[in-house]
């Protein structure tokens, strides 16, 4: 998983005009990873999580019925 430090320091070695590849290399990430990064413009924080499984919260509600 990428962090944004990691995304933040990867834009900061394309912007001294490092290649992608020893940009990604320098920030610890894969060049694809790079390039996806380098084309959205958006840390990991700002992009939407897909994650849509329901949290444990949600099944304490029904626990007492299931008891």
């Amino acid at each position: 998983m990428v962090t944004d430090q990691q995304v933040r320091y990867l834009m900061k070695e394309l912007q001294k005009g490092k290649s992608l590849t020893s940009a990604a290399a320098k920030a610890g990430m894969d060049v694809k990873t790079a390039r996806k990064y380098r084309r959205q413009g958006k840390l990991p924080s700002q992009r939407p999580s897909w994650n849509r499984r329901p949290g444990p919260h949600l099944f304490s509600e029904f626990w007492p019925d299931i008891e």
